[in-house]
């Protein structure tokens, strides 16, 4: 018969294999990748498959935030949710998307401050408010105005 001990152990041990058998040594990113170069994505999807980097703002190109680390934007369709890095400071915000027409709400940030990315999370925040449509082109989402002007291109 096994002890209480041995019978915890045992069980721990079982349950520790399992979650080790599960774990995965890809990442989110390359398995987005490799869903979306496997399955014919519509314009929609694309949003949701990858965690996106900021690569150009109306036209020029971005460096990275603080700490050398990049902008970035991730849509959730299950909740309408924008989340990101905007360059010193996390945001959210809400989003809707109707076929390739896209439009994205007032991004809430938190409040830390940083003297050398500030003016460049105001431009983005600002021309994010300005978002109509977007359109995936070349392994790229580029995001447009009204007057169907590419303000924003973001890279995966």
């Amino acid at each position: 018969m096994i002890s209480k001990i041995n019978r915890t152990n045992l069980l721990v041990a079982i349950t520790m294999s399992t979650v080790l058998l599960g774990c995965q040594t890809t990442t989110v990113d390359e398995r987005a990748n490799a869903e979306a170069m496997e399955a014919e994505v519509n314009q929609q999807d694309v949003l949701t498959f990858f965690n996106w980097q900021l690569k150009r703002l109306n036209g020029e190109n971005v460096g990275k935030g603080e700490n050398g680390k990049p902008l970035s934007v991730k849509f959730d369709t299950a909740t309408n949710k924008v989340t990101g890095y905007a360059g010193c400071n996390n945001y959210c915000g809400s989003f809707s998307v109707s076929e390739t027409n896209l439009t994205i709400g007032h991004l809430a940030m938190t409040r830390k401050f940083c003297s050398n990315t500030a003016e460049l999370e105001s431009r983005f925040a600002k021309t994010m408010t300005q978002v109509k449509r977007f359109e995936y082109l070349d392994n790229e989402l580029h995001l447009k105005n009204s007057n169907e002007e590419t303000v924003a291109v973001l890279a995966k």
